[in-house]
C-alpha cells in the first residue's frame, strides 16, 4: 500500500471541514440545548421546592385552621350544652311555676267553695234561728217590751258623742222634725223621756210626730232628718239576719 501525502491532506482538510461544521451546526445547538435543559431543570427544581414550602406552609395553614376549628367547636358544643341547660333550666322553672299556679288556682276554688257552702249553710240557719226568735218575739211583745226598748234607744241618745251631736244640731232644720214610729202604743212617761232626749240632742224643744208601725214587731224607730236610730225588734231581727260572719280563712 503507498501512502500518498496529497490524499492524507485532503482527508485532513475535509475532516476540519466536517468538525467545524459539526461544531457549527450540531454541537452549539446541542450545547445550547443542553445548557437549556439544565437550566429548565434547575428552574423544575427551584419551582418544586417553592411548591414544596408553599404546601408545608399550606398545610400548616390547614393544621391551624383546623385546630381553630376544632376550638370553635368545642367552644359552640359547649355554648350549644350551658343554653341547653339553660333551657332546660328555664323550662323546668316554668313548669314548677304553672303547676304551682294551677294548685293555688285549685286551692282557691276549694276555698271558695268552702266558704260559699259555709256562707250558704250559716245563712240558712241564721234566716230560720230568725224565723223563729220573730214568732217568739212576736208572741211575747207586750207594752212593758217596747217600753224597755224605748228605754234603750233614750240611752242611745243620751250616750251619743258631742261630735256627732253637735254635727247633728248643724244639718238639722226644724222642717226636717221629728218621726217616732212606734209598734204599739207607749206609756206617756216613755214617750216624754224620748222627747227630753231629743230636745236634748238638738238643743231645742221638738214636736214628736208618733207613727204607729206593727211591722216593727215591737219597740220603735226614731227619724230625725236623715239620721234614723233603730231600737225595735224587726230592726234587731234584720240586722241578725244580714249580719251572717264570713267563712273563716283557711290556709
Amino acid at each position: 500500500m503507498t501512502f500518498h501525502f496529497s490524499t492524507f491532506l485532503f482527508e485532513m482538510i475535509n475532516f476540519v471541514v466536517l468538525a467545524y461544521v459539526l461544531h457549527r451546526l450540531l454541537y452549539r445547538p446541542l450545547q445550547k440545548a443542553v445548557e437549556e435543559r439544565r437550566q429548565a431543570s434547575v428552574r423544575m427544581e427551584t419551582e418544586t421546592q417553592s411548591a414544596r414550602h408553599e404546601a408545608d406552609t399550606l398545610r400548616e395553614q390547614v393544621k391551624t385552621q383546623l385546630a381553630d376549628i376544632e376550638v370553635q367547636r368545642q367552644v359552640a358544643i359547649r355554648q350549644a350544652r350551658e343554653q341547653a341547660a339553660a333551657e332546660r333550666k328555664k323550662l323546668l322553672q316554668e313548669t314548677d311555676q304553672l303547676v304551682q299556679r294551677r294548685l293555688d288556682d285549685e286551692r282557691q276554688t276549694v276555698q271558695r267553695e268552702r266558704a260559699e257552702a259555709y256562707t250558704g249553710l250559716r245563712t240558712e240557719i241564721v234566716n230560720q234561728a230568725v224565723d223563729l226568735a220573730e214568732r217568739f218575739l212576736v208572741q211575747a211583745a207586750d207594752r212593758t217590751l217596747n217600753d224597755q226598748m224605748a228605754q234603750r234607744l233614750v240611752d242611745t241618745l243620751q250616750s251619743l258623742p258631742k261630735a256627732e251631736r253637735d254635727e247633728l244640731r248643724d244639718r238639722w232644720q226644724p222642717k226636717d222634725g221629728a218621726v217616732l214610729e212606734t209598734a204599739a202604743d207607749l206609756r206617756d212617761a216613755t214617750k216624754d223621756n224620748i222627747a227630753a232626749a231629743v230636745a236634748v240632742l238638738l238643743g231645742q224643744e221638738v214636736p214628736l210626730a208618733v207613727q204607729a208601725r206593727p211591722a216593727l214587731l215591737g219597740g220603735v224607730r226614731l227619724r230625725i232628718g236623715g239620721q234614723v236610730w233603730d231600737a225595735s225588734l224587726a230592726g234587731s231581727l234584720e240586722q241578725a239576719r244580714f249580719g251572717v260572719p264570713e267563712a273563716p280563712a283557711h290556709a
